[in-house]
């Protein structure tokens, strides 16, 4: 146990002795507490290359089996909502498009834009030199 040692301006300090734990002030934080807790229940966190497996795998299942993991409450909810967006006629596009940027990134696209620009107000119309 800490001694208590009084100060001049009404306050006191903590002094331990040498050795003894100092306890910790910050609590740890929900997420920490959660993932913790989940770890050691056995369950293990979503990696880059599991969901591409997942996605790769759930795009090469016919009807009758994605409805039936979509209907299956023991797949990971992750699963399930990928499941949905895939069926769903108004998003099962834009699955796709999620799917293939998530696997192999957007495509970088590039344009040129030129830009015709006086400098002036006494240039003549005529000379495209005068141009940038």
């Amino acid at each position: 146990m800490p001694k208590k040692e009084k100060q001049p301006h009404g306050g006191s300090l903590n002094r331990y002795e040498k050795g003894e734990p100092i306890p910790a002030k910050n609590k740890k934080k929900s997420f920490a507490l959660l993932n913790e807790q989940l770890k050691a229940e056995g369950y293990e966190p979503l990696t880059k290359t599991a969901l591409n497996i997942a996605y790769s795998l759930l795009f090469s299942l016919d009807q009758e089996k994605i409805e039936e993991l979509a209907e299956d409450k023991t797949q990971p909810l992750a699963i399930r909502l990928i499941i949905q967006e895939m069926t769903n006629e108004n998003t099962s596009g834009k699955a796709i498009q999620d799917m293939r940027n998530y696997l192999f990134g957007t495509a970088v696209v590039t344009e040129k834009h030129e830009v015709k620009h006086k400098f002036g107000a006494d240039l003549d119309e005529d000379n495209e030199e005068e141009y940038i």
